[in-house]
């Protein structure tokens, strides 16, 4: 069976929707791509020296995320929003999803790629810890979300960077969002 994604956001394409004027009663859904705390920055004075240039990362369509990752074992719910989250290496992508029954699900597949170092990637829906997945290479990490309920809209989803070391890095390379 083969799936078309309701959206699919990366660097270049940070606001999408599914919306189709001639059918506004079908379920469809929007996403917003956003990202926090530090990325990587393109220097050679830096040690590791910085593997790619915002050309580059604009080429691949990529972000790269890195220099300021969690701790790999803080993996508490969010409870200070700005200090565990915006102030990290952080991609969070809202979707909105419009027209959908209580009975459906959102699949969200998340592609990212080591740069340099073992990244860890912790996955939260909300303030509330879901996961966290070690990036080895180019990987993809699936997140399955029951419809919370009619009336809410905006589902934050946020895949912050984790590591013990400080030069750490990973490239969001892009998600696809599905109603099931």
């Amino acid at each position: 069976m083969n799936l078309t994604p309701n959206f699919a956001v990366s660097a270049r394409n940070p606001l999408v929707s599914s919306y189709n004027p001639a059918d506004p009663t079908a379920p469809h859904m929007g996403a917003m791509l956003f990202a926090y705390g530090s990325t990587a920055r393109p220097d050679s004075y830096t040690y590791p020296p910085r593997p790619f240039s915002f050309q580059s990362q604009y080429d691949n369509d990529e972000i790269q995320i890195g220099w300021d990752p969690a701790d790999p074992n803080d993996e508490n719910d969010i409870n200070n929003y700005a200090n565990q989250l915006l102030r990290k290496s952080c991609i969070a992508v809202t979707i909105m999803p419009r027209n959908v029954s209580v009975n459906n699900q959102h699949l969200i597949i998340f592609g990212f790629k080591s740069i340099y170092g073992s990244p860890l990637i912790q996955f939260f829906v909300g303030t509330d810890f879901v996961r966290t997945e070690q990036i080895d290479g180019d990987d993809q990490v699936a997140i399955l979300l029951d419809h919370p309920g009619t009336g809410i809209y905006n589902i934050g989803i946020y895949a912050r960077l984790a590591s013990n070391s400080y030069s750490t890095i990973a490239a969001f390379t892009g998600a696809n969002g599905y109603i099931l």
